[in-house]
């Protein structure tokens, strides 16, 4: 999950996002000073191959990048504005609900 203070629109806006790793490649716990693993999977296209098809943000590695970013496969998400999530009720549906339902990249 990300927020952006200033989306496209002018208005704060959240971003779920589902990661797929080749746990394999990892050789401990990432810690707090490895966020960048984490982090531009939509933006950074000199490592990652970047497609919004249906409402959905789809990032998969470039082979030349898989090492770095510890066997990182692909990460599916989609954004929506912050100000639809108000209250208990559109925090359980509209950020876990929608984490839950984030579909794998293969099937879009």
């Amino acid at each position: 999950m990300e927020i952006e203070l200033v989306g496209e629109e002018g208005h704060p806006e959240i971003s779920l996002s589902k990661f797929q790793y080749d746990l394999t490649r990892w050789e401990r716990m990432p810690a707090i000073s490895d966020h960048w693993l984490f982090n531009d999977p939509y933006q950074l296209d000199n490592h990652f191959e970047i497609d919004y098809v249906d409402g959905y943000w789809i990032s998969k590695v470039k082979e030349k990048s898989s090492k770095k970013y510890w066997g990182f496969k692909q990460a599916v998400g989609k954004t929506m504005p912050l100000v639809t999530i108000n209250d208990a009720e559109s925090i359980k549906t509209g950020i876990f609900q929608q984490l839950l339902d984030l579909p794998e990249g293969s099937s879009l």
